[in-house]
């Protein structure tokens, strides 16, 4: 469990629930710095991603959305919580939320909704909506 936690103007994602960001020790491995614009990330579905609360949280100022809950399609994160939950910066003005994919769970007094689902799915509205703001930002 993550509870009290306050988080002022991250400069990357505020949550991050999925796979590694980096690349492998070997320097192997695409890692994920740069997801979702470059789509290549992969899940692992060897890792299992369980029972995680985020209670009473805050992040203010936010450069990108409030965050990714990732995992994968064989084997979902499951029992993820968030209660009390609220994240403010640009990104509510244009209507972008969590990048959810197969994470099965529940929200009570959040803001914005992280999008945790009673089954297994992916939601990729946030994903697309955040990459095609960001190509087209920086097209012009």
């Amino acid at each position: 469990m993550y509870d009290g936690l306050t988080i002022s103007t991250p400069i990357w994602w505020a949550i991050y629930i999925g796979p590694q960001q980096q690349k492998q020790p070997d320097g192997g491995g695409p890692g994920c710095m740069l997801y979702p614009l470059i789509k290549k990330c992969d899940t692992q579905p060897r890792v299992t991603i369980r029972n995680i609360t985020l209670k009473n949280i805050r992040s203010t100022n936010g450069v990108l959305p409030p965050g990714i809950i990732r995992c994968n399609e064989t084997n979902p994160c499951s029992d993820i919580k968030f209660e009390n939950v609220y994240m403010t910066g640009w990104f509510t003005a244009l209507g972008l939320g969590y990048i959810t994919e197969y994470a099965v769970g529940s929200s009570h007094n959040v803001y914005p909704d992280p999008g945790l689902t009673s089954v297994s799915m992916a939601t990729p509205t946030n994903l697309d909506l955040f990459s095609e703001f960001v190509l087209n930002y920086f097209k012009n």
